[in-house]
């Protein structure tokens, strides 16, 4: 089943596939607290349960296969740290504020900036995971990053809507943007 990047179907979903009498459950989150509850249902009835790339926020699974989100923050702090010889204006472009990986990034984003104390967190912007959102989202906010020496997107999608949208308003910009997967 497709939930299209969309919470609501995934937990009917699910339900259906529980009266389908599944053997395994492979799921992959949308965002964490909405799928909770039906996850730890299926784990709880004693069907393997595999969990992709996000997370549920219990912990109630048989496996996880996906990154190690917290280190992909933390690898990316310390390399903009190095990048702008530790000190400089960043933003963050986070994906959806309830997945996993997004919580994750995050987490371990800021802790690694902890070792760079005259580098400045200035904008937080929500991208949810896609080009199109965090292109708008730059440009809703340009003023604010005008200042900005580098962005942290939590993916390679929104990093490319992030360069296309400072390229349209500030062409001539030298803003470092870093995106991952």
């Amino acid at each position: 089943a497709d939930a299209g990047g969309d919470n609501n179907p995934q937990n009917p979903q699910v339900k259906k596939l529980l009266k389908e009498h599944i053997d395994l459950l492979i799921i992959s989150p949308n965002e964490a607290e909405p799928l909770t509850p039906i996850v730890d249902e299926v784990f709880q009835k004693g069907i393997p349960v595999i969990v992709t790339d996000r997370k549920t926020s219990s912990g109630l699974y048989n496996a996880y296969v996906g990154s190690d989100n917290y280190d992909i923050g933390h690898l990316a702090g310390k390399y903009i740290g190095q990048q702008l010889n530790k000190r400089g204006n960043i933003a963050i472009i986070t994906g959806l504020p309830g997945s996993s990986a997004s919580i994750e990034r995050e987490k371990g984003f800021k802790a690694a900036l902890k070792g760079f104390p005259a580098i400045q967190l200035k904008e937080e912007l929500n991208g949810q995971w896609l080009i199109n959102v965090a292109f708008t989202s730059v440009l809703n906010h340009i003023e604010a990053l005008r200042n900005t020496d580098a962005i942290f997107a939590f993916n390679d999608q929104m990093a490319l809507g992030a360069r296309k949208a400072l390229l349209k308003i500030l062409p001539n910009n030298n803003v470092k943007i870093i995106g991952v997967d």
